[in-house]
Formats: C-alpha cells, structure tokens, sequence
C-alpha cells in the first residue's frame, strides 16, 4: 500500500491529494504532461464511438448497451453511451468482444436500481473453451 497502514490508509490519501487537485483546479495546463495523452484517448475514442463507423443498441430489459466499433478504446470513450446503464458489451472487428460491468454495480445508487454483480468465472472458462 503507497500510503501506509489501513488506519493511516484515509488520511494519508486526503494529505497527499488534496494539495496536488487544489493545484490542478487553479492551474490545469501547469500538469498538462500529466494528463494529455489520456485526455486525447479518450477524445479520439468518444469520436469513434459516436461516429458512422460504430453502431450502439441499447437493452433496457438487462440493463446491457451493446456497441460495436471497430477498435477498443479507452473506458471513459465506451461508458459515454452507457449512463443508466450497468453492462457493457464491445464487439471490436476481428471476432474480437469485451465484457464491461461498470463499477455501478459495487455502490449504491440512490437514483434508480441496480442490478447484482454476476460472477463471470464460469462463462470467461466456457468462452475460452469455444474459442479454441
């Protein structure tokens, strides 16, 4: 753990954070080097995503936004259809496919339900044995 022992795990986040986002909020370009990069990733992803090239459906009944598009991209670019939304299937080209549970499912949400985390242990092993 970078910040020490569970009791100091909290504070320590807060001491160390807390000073550097204060900076980020008064200055963002100071740490531009920082974030750049992702930040352009994410852009060019959002672009693909929400252009002709991908196509999205989306499955109230299971809570499932199914998008297909050619490459992956970052997560923020393929969450960004998907509020409201717990599961996320990416078809990418080449028999390519990703499974997302988005984090909506480990804390509560007081705006509207949400459905239970499923293991997906047996169903990654089965998949596995099919693509051989």
């Amino acid at each position: 753990r970078p910040f020490g022992s569970e009791e100091q795990h909290e504070r320590s986040k807060v001491d160390y954070f807390l000073p550097r986002f204060a900076a980020f909020v008064e200055d963002p370009e100071a740490s531009r080097a920082d974030w750049a990069a992702e930040y352009e990733r994410v852009l060019e992803g959002c672009q693909q995503v929400h252009d002709g090239a991908s196509s999205i459906a989306h499955h109230p009944s299971l809570g499932l936004v199914v998008i297909q598009t050619p490459e992956p991209v970052h997560y923020y670019a393929l969450f960004s259809p998907t509020r409201g939304y717990d599961l996320v299937l990416a078809l990418y080209s080449g028999a390519r496919y990703e499974l997302e549970v988005k984090y909506t499912t480990y804390v509560d949400i007081t705006t509207r339900g949400v459905r239970p985390r499923v293991e997906l242990g047996l169903l990654v092993r089965v998949l596995n044995v099919l693509e051989d």
